[in-house]
């Protein structure tokens, strides 16, 4: 990776936009931003804000008021998605537990971002094949 200059990023949390340093990568030209510790990639709040709030929702409260309704919905229903995906349809709380233990808090719907957990066995066949009997024989 080789220097790319500095980018203004703004923060949750921060008064002032912050000045991050950048690289670019130099066989696939991806541009690498650096970002507070704190911060999921891709996410202008952070871990610790997301995850207060999706435990306010597991509790069966109402959106913490300190933050955006609409930011949180968002990571509430990637939660929701999230879980259905790996086939977890009745204990949310397991789910956020294991993602916890992961490091890794399923809100984002980038997937290079989260951790792709092994998908249980689907309750129904994947794909569904209907042949209708030919009327006359080819032999």
């Amino acid at each position: 990776l080789w220097g790319h200059g500095f980018v203004l990023r703004f923060f949750f949390g921060f008064a002032f936009g912050l000045w991050m340093k950048r690289w670019r990568g130099p066989d696939c030209g991806a541009v690498h931003t650096a970002r507070p510790a704190d911060y999921i990639p891709g996410m202008q709040y952070s871990y610790s804000v997301q995850k207060a709030s999706i435990e306010v929702k597991l509790a069966g409260k109402s959106f913490l008021k300190t933050i955006s309704r609409q930011n949180q919905q968002h990571w509430w229903k990637n939660f929701l998605s999230r879980s259905r995906e790996s086939a977890n349809w009745t204990c949310l709380h397991t789910f956020f537990r294991k993602g916890r233990e992961t490091g890794q808090l399923p809100v984002t719907k980038r997937p290079i971002y989260r951790e792709s957990w092994p998908a249980a066995v689907a309750p129904y066949l994947s794909f569904a094949v209907t042949v209708k009997p030919r009327p006359f024989n080819l032999e």
